[in-house]
């Protein structure tokens, strides 16, 4: 099943979630402006408990890394807008996506394998019996 998930809530401030069994993710840093922006931030990496900093980096900005918890902050050197998008990818063809933009602060991007990836705050899921 092909999930795609557009975050227009994000712009409000409200988390969006989609769910994907991914074998691989790919972070994608754009600017909404039409133009380059410089931003910094951190990726952090859970299943292994390594950070990768990014300083000064140049919209627009693709990594690609295998299927773990992985948290990413990311912030304009302006403090002005910036999108984020998270895609999954299942055997070489992409599973879903989340996207959204923020107009000033953090963009948030999240990957928990098996469970959920997202734009905005982590979304916490209630257990159920």
């Amino acid at each position: 099943m092909r999930f795609h998930h557009l975050a227009v809530a994000a712009l409000l401030g409200i988390p969006s979630f989609a769910h994907s069994q991914a074998d691989s993710v790919v972070l994608r840093i754009t600017s909404p402006r039409g133009t380059a922006v410089l931003f910094s931030g951190v990726i952090t990496l859970k299943g292994a408990q390594t950070e990768r900093r990014l300083d000064n980096v140049r919209t627009p900005f693709e990594l690609k890394l295998p299927a773990q918890s992985i948290d990413g902050r990311f912030t304009a050197a302006d403090g002005g807008s910036l999108s984020g998008e998270i895609f999954s990818y299942r055997e070489g063809k992409q599973d879903g996506y989340v996207t959204g933009t923020v107009y000033f602060g953090k963009v948030n991007l999240y990957f928990e394998p098996g469970v959920s990836f997202g734009f905005g705050p982590r979304v916490v899921r209630a257990l159920s019996p």
